[in-house]
């Protein structure tokens, strides 16, 4: 075992070297879900207490080379009380939170439809714990006051603003003299307004948002992500999906402004969701240059990961792995032929998907580098011209030709409330 860890040190050395610190210069890191599941409770379980540590070693180099590290916790500390919980009500062991600390977390959002599932009393809980082992955290609060503070970290000399909300609580209800607690969508025009008058050099927008398993925004969350732009965010980093969906480096339509980044869901980072493609996520790494009054992103990549839950012996584990170093070492990785050949699935459906074209496993690098285009894969204006071809498509269809009856369709059945109007109502 020592062995093994030795090689994977020397591996994450050579791979992921860190990077230097320069004043003007930050590299900032996104992931996605951090979840905790019943099978991971197990498999962390020791005779006191519980360790997660292992189920980050295997990308730990990765997250503590980046100044500024941060991933959506989407659980809460609910304290030893009534036991811990995975789905529907997570409650989590406080260990939980120092294995992420010690992968190289800095800053957690705690806005998501899961931070009630202990009510308030744990969701305060989360918060106070959380920033006691040293996490800053943002969209859910403990104190009314800390609610119209806006998180601002300062970064090797750039000033970053960070902001979390989140579409809704899964039905618990926020205490009505409580709704200070948690950052909802419909307040993030005000929140955005509110670190604009902090004069950060860069804003990162983090919603809560989206419809569950979807590999591609719809039209709504495509039109929220516009108007965090235009509102004068520099990134926007989403989530809820828990699947991997597609990354932008977009070009503004100014020539002048710098481009920004939009991930439209970073999928699950650490769960035991297993069903393909929710057992993969992505690490989204930026740097940002800062000269004179104007920061840009200078470069960004992407990272595929991959949760893996059996070794090759069999043996039960949790632990995230970078999806490429795991295809090309399976042998360090304990890698079973069942979970190789997902893997070059995984590989596939992660390049074909979020860089627009597959990559052949000959060529698959550790991390895929983004290129600005000002030609956005996603746009309300794109929604609205396919959906004129639509109509158009189905007109010339309904036409009748000469001579011969118009076709006749029966309408589609109506429903109730569609997943995307929950939402639009949330909104």
């Amino acid at each position: 075992m020592k062995k093994l860890l030795a090689a994977l040190a020397l591996l994450a050395l050579y791979a992921f070297p860190a990077f230097v610190a320069q004043p003007g210069r930050a590299t900032l890191l996104f992931t996605g879900d951090l979840m905790a599941h019943s099978p991971q409770l197990a498999v962390a379980r020791r005779k006191k207490g519980y360790d997660f540590a292992p189920s980050f070693s295997a990308v730990r180099p990765i997250i503590t080379a980046a100044d500024l590290a941060v991933g959506n916790f989407e659980t809460t500390l609910g304290g030893g009380k009534g036991g811990y919980t995975g789905y529907p009500c997570f409650s989590t062991p406080d260990e939980f939170a120092d294995a992420l600390k010690n992968a190289g977390f800095d800053v957690l959002t705690t806005a998501n439809n899961h931070c009630m599932d202990r009510r308030f009393a744990g969701l305060k809980r989360t918060s106070e714990q959380l920033q006691a082992k040293g996490f800053d955290t943002c969209g859910t609060y403990a104190a009314s006051d800390d609610r119209a503070t806006v998180l601002v970290r300062e970064v090797n000399g750039v000033k970053i603003a960070l902001l979390a909300w989140t579409y809704g609580t899964n039905g618990i209800p926020v205490p009505e003299d409580k709704q200070w607690s948690v950052a909802r969508l419909e307040a993030a025009s005000e929140d955005m307004a509110r670190a604009r008058a902090l004069s950060p050099d860069f804003i990162v927008a983090m919603p809560h948002i989206g419809i569950e398993y979807a590999l591609t925004p719809p039209k709504y969350v495509v039109s929220f992500v516009e108007k965090l732009l235009k509102w004068g965010a520099n990134a926007v980093i989403a989530s809820h999906p828990h699947v991997v969906q597609p990354l932008e480096l977009r070009i503004p339509a100014s020539g002048d402004a710098p481009p920004a980044l939009v991930a439209w869901s970073m999928g699950n980072f650490i769960s035991n969701q297993r069903p393909a493609p929710r057992d993969m996520g992505v690490i989204a790494r930026l740097t940002l240059v800062k000269s004179g009054d104007v920061t840009r992103i200078v470069s960004a990549d992407a990272i595929p990961t991959w949760v893996q839950v059996r070794t090759a012996q069999g043996a039960r584990t949790s632990r995230v792995l970078p999806l490429t170093s795991a295809l090309k070492k399976p042998g360090a990785f304990q890698i079973s032929a069942a979970d190789l050949k997902r893997l070059n699935e995984a590989h596939r459906d992660f390049t074909s998907r979020v860089l627009g074209a597959p990559v052949p496993l000959k060529n698959a690098k550790t991390a895929y580098a983004l290129t600005a285009s000002s030609a956005d894969r996603f746009s309300t204006a794109q929604f609205e011209l396919r959906e004129k071809r639509r109509r158009e498509a189905l007109s010339a269809d309904r036409r009748p030709a000469s001579g011969k009856k118009p076709l006749r369709r029966h309408p589609a059945p109506r429903r109730k409330r569609t997943i995307e109007k929950i939402h639009k109502e949330e909104l």
